[in-house]
Order: C-alpha cells, then sequence, then structure tokens
C-alpha cells in the first residue's frame, strides 16, 4: 500500500505527481554546481484557489541521509521553466500541528534475559529517548507522537500507550513497566518486526487518508535473537523490505547474544549497537538524532501562483544546499485561479 497520499478530494484542485528526480542527473553528470546530488521525493501536492500551491516533499542525499537545514534561501520555483520571484509568491516552510505529524513506536524487547540482565537500563535509555525525541521535535513546527510497547514470547506485541506527544503520559507508561509485565521469557523478535511495521503503517495511513500529511518510523531494540520461531526471519524481513519509502526502521542492539548481521538487517534505515549496558543510553540518543533528522526532513513548501489559467502548468521546485541540487517536478491546474493569495 502507498504510505502517502494526496489531500482530501474536497481540494478543488489537485496536482499530478511526474518524476521526483535528483540523484539521476547526479550519475548522468548532469546539473551544475557539482551536479545534483540531493534527491527530492514528492508526498503529497494541491492546488487551491484563489492560487495557492502546496506540495509536501522529502529531502535526501543521494546516499539517502536526510536533509533537514533547508530554508526558503535554499529553493528556487519554476513554472513552465521559467522562474517566479520569491517576493510575490510569499513562499513557506511552515509545518503547523494540523498540517504534519511524524509517529515513532518504540518496540522494546522484555524477554528473560532483558528482565535478568538489563531492565533497568533499558528503562533509563527508553526515558532518555522519549525526553530527547520530544524536546528536540518541539522546537520545531508540526506534531511529533511517539508509542511505546513491548514484545516478549507471546505472539503479538503488547501496548503500553497510545501515540501521544505528552511526554509525562509516556514516562508515566514507562515507568509502570515492571518484570512482572513480561508472560513469556522467549523472544518473538521476527513476528515484532512485522506487527512493528504494520502498526506504525496503519497509523500514518490513518493521518495522510484524513488529509494529514504523515511520515513515521519503527525504532525496534533486543539484545538477543528470535527464539520463539513463531514467524520465518525471511517474512520479517519481507516486511521491513517491502515498507513504504517515508517509513524508516532503525533496530538498537546490545552486543552479546544478538546477531549482528541480521539485526543490521532489519533495521532498513540504521542500526546502533551498545557493546553493554553502559552504552544503552548513547545507543538510544543516537537513533532519537536520526529521527529528528528524519522528521524534519519533511517539508510543507507552499506558495502563491501567478498563474491564472492551464490545466497542465508544469512546476519544478529545486533545492540547493552550497552546491548540492535536487529538483522535483509535478504538475497543476490554474484554473479558476485569481488575485487575493495570502500563505497564512
Amino acid at each position: 500500500m502507498n504510505l502517502f497520499r494526496s489531500f482530501p478530494r474536497s481540494a478543488p484542485y489537485k496536482l499530478t505527481a511526474l518524476v521526483m528526480v535528483g540523484a539521476l542527473l547526479n550519475a548522468c553528470g548532469g546539473g551544475g554546481g557539482g551536479g545534483d546530488s540531493l534527491v527530492l521525493t514528492e508526498l503529497s501536492s494541491s492546488a487551491q484557489q484563489p492560487a495557492v500551491i502546496t506540495v509536501s516533499f522529502k529531502a535526501k542525499t543521494y546516499s539517502g541521509d536526510p536533509v533537514a537545514d533547508l530554508t526558503i534561501a535554499n529553493f528556487e520555483v519554476l513554472e513552465n521553466d521559467k522562474p517566479i520571484s520569491l517576493y510575490e509568491a510569499t513562499p513557506s516552510l511552515d509545518k503547523d500541528p494540523d498540517e504534519f505529524v511524524y509517529n515513532t513506536l518504540l518496540l522494546l524487547d522484555l524477554s528473560g534475559s532483558v528482565l535478568a540482565n538489563s531492565f533497568e537500563t533499558l528503562k533509563s535509555a527508553a526515558a532518555t529517548f522519549i525526553d530527547t525525541a520530544i524536546a528536540d521535535a518541539n522546537n520545531d513546527q508540526g506534531s511529533f507522537q511517539i508509542k511505546l510497547a513491548y514484545f516478549d514470547g507471546r505472539e503479538n506485541i503488547q501496548d503500553l500507550s497510545e501515540y501521544t506527544s505528552n511526554k509525562q503520559t509516556l514516562l508515566a507508561a514507562l515507568d509502570a513497566l515492571d518484570s512482572s509485565s513480561s508472560a513469556d521469557s522467549s523472544t518473538n523478535l521476527y513476528g515484532a518486526m512485522v506487527q512493528g511495521v504494520s502498526d506504525i503503517d496503519d497509523v500514518v495511513e490513518g493521518f495522510n487518508i484524513s488529509g494529514i500529511v504523515s511520515a513515521g518510523s519503527l525504532v525496534v531494540f533486543t539484545d538477543g535473537n528470535d527464539q520463539a520461531a513463531r514467524v520465518t526471519k525471511s517474512t520479517a524481513q519481507s516486511a521491513v523490505d517491502r515498507a513504504a519509502e517515508g517509513l524508516t526502521i532503525f533496530t538498537i542492539g546490545l552486543e552479546g547474544e544478538v546477531d549482528q548481521n541480521v539485526l543490521s538487517q532489519l533495521g532498513r534505515d540504521g542500526t546502533s549497537f551498545a557493546t553493554d549496558i553502559s552504552g544503552l543510553v548513547a545507543a538510544f540518543n543516537d537513533i532519537a538524532a536520526r529521527i529528528n533528522d528524519e522528521a524534519n526532513s519533511i517539508y510543507l513548501f507552499r506558495y502563491c501562483s501567478p498563474k491564472r489559467s492551464g490545466d497542465s502548468n508544469k512546476l519544478t521546485i529545486i533545492a540547493n544546499r552550497d552546491g548540492e541540487k535536487g529538483r522535483l517536478h509535478t504538475k497543476f491546474s490554474a484554473s479558476g485561479f485569481s488575485g487575493g493569495c495570502l500563505i497564512q
């Protein structure tokens, strides 16, 4: 299923995506200033009267790293291959809470080995993750939500909270977790991966269907290997590999029994390992920082178009960061456009 969807059909005019390019030109040696080495991937777009164009997109480098530091000054807009004045277009990159939500599912291993060796340290590391992720995210516009859950040897993951941006609610749910919460000392890691992907996918898709741009991350911690054998490794890997591009998947491992190769494969977008219990907080913080970069690499670009007619106007958005360029192409209808456009 597609993770991202266009804004609701109630919008009077919709843009039609063509291609999202950037790295391709770099591979071909095209572009100026060292070539196009940024990739802008369209997530959703709309055109609404009187003349408002809105495009949400994700920015990353050719190597896949999120680009989270772009400002209006980094962008150029072309309509039908001709630049438009950004002073007249009054563009905005603001992300309001009712327009953008980033969701993270933090899924913790509560198998017997964790309870015996690293339970309290794990709780401290998870609390630091919550504090860091939400504190940093709330410095920006938009909404950042976290859900807590855990797995043991049982078939299903166990929820500790709903998705929420309330830090105190999350910390209280984490504080209430104790060794009696786990009912099966085995480790259903592969089943947890499959269910975790499905969970974050469903919540993100729900927001997008309602017209709110959304993306998300799954973060899974474990100190060992799958022992329950309820789900195969290939099934778990398939769920990870087929997850939509807007969904990032990270794993955190405590070295010892854990198979680092397997965990790195399941962490499609990154893995952090702690060599011992004392390194867990740093490992969790490392992933929290990566997630904030992912959230901040999604932009809602809005501007007032000068066009007043045409059902298939070509729109090109070019990002330029110190000579690194990327561009996004799409089309829009200006039928019914008029003056009076204001970007709020």
